[in-house]
């Protein structure tokens, strides 16, 4: 009984998050994470086969969510296209990009990073 319950205590605690991708190809990728960080870099470093060419990819919209059905119902809806175009515009033209910034910065910095590390192992 004691497992479960805490099992329980967790999920509730845990976030969910629905986010929205900007590819290299202006296409648009719809996901969901309860660790947007990491999944943001898998997308990065190429762990995601839907974004691996297609990169470099930016977040454009995320939305915290109370649990993972919540999360996972605003990626289907947005997934089979029940949304329209201009309601996705709508909704990302409205979202602060400075809530993004962190997220791309620190991203696209350790992508930096990893680039010049390669160059330096290439040259030695």
């Amino acid at each position: 009984m004691w497992p479960n319950l805490t099992l329980d205590i967790l999920r509730m605690n845990t976030k969910y998050y629905f986010y929205i991708l900007e590819c290299n190809d202006n296409r648009k990728y719809y996901g969901c994470t309860n660790n947007l960080n990491r999944r943001l870099e898998d997308h990065l470093k190429g762990k995601v086969q839907a974004t691996k060419y297609r990169q470099p990819v930016e977040l454009i919209y995320y939305k915290e969510c109370n649990s993972r059905p919540e999360a996972f119902r605003l990626e289907m809806k947005f997934k089979n296209g029940k949304t329209r175009k201009s309601t996705i515009d709508k909704l990302i033209n409205s979202f602060s990009k400075t809530k993004c910034q962190g997220f791309n910065s620190h991203l696209h910095r350790r992508e930096t990073e990893e680039i010049e590390l390669r160059k330096i192992r290439d040259f030695s």
